[in-house]
């Protein structure tokens, strides 16, 4: 029995608005170790995505650029994501085989694709990670159970 994003998927997606400051993605990429946010319209249709590296990529431009720290404080606080993210990104819907999810991200070397419903709303995100988790389980459940149970799912790991 194929197995669907929707069962291995993070359905706690992190989301912005494209009109919303860098400055908020940049605090908790530091300090929560966030490494992609996915960038919705009002009606929570994914307009973008941003990744850790696009954030490090604009930094290292600003740095480049910048007439001191006052400036670049300044200018973060007024960068929109919209003028960061990756625009149109390639999405999944919940119900499409992970298989499918897993050769997207080999493909086009992504960390995180976001997962839409039936009716295009953001519902999760799925990652490499999600999905060596479930391939765990198909291959030896009693591993996974722990390992998901205990670190992954409940986000013990990343304390």
């Amino acid at each position: 029995m194929k197995k669907t994003v929707s069962e291995f998927m993070d359905n706690r997606p992190i989301c912005f608005y494209d009109n919303d400051s860098m400055s908020e993605i940049i605090r908790l990429m530091t300090n929560d170790n966030l490494t992609h946010a996915v960038i919705i319209n009002k009606n929570e249709e994914v307009n973008g995505i941003i990744s850790r590296k696009d954030v490090l990529d604009f930094l290292l431009q600003l740095t480049k650029d910048s007439g001191g720290a006052k400036y670049c404080e300044l200018e973060i606080k007024n960068t929109p994501i919209k003028n960061v993210m990756t625009k149109t990104p390639i999405i999944v819907q919940d119900t499409d085989n992970m298989e499918d999810a897993l050769e997207i991200l080999d493909r086009n070397k992504f960390h995180c694709l976001p997962v839409i419903n039936h009716d295009k709303k953001i519902v999760g995100t799925i990652t490499f990670f999600d999905l060596l988790v479930g391939l765990m389980e198909l291959t030896n459940p009693k591993l996974t159970n722990f390992y998901a149970s205990n670190h992954y799912r409940n986000n013990t790991w990343m304390n």
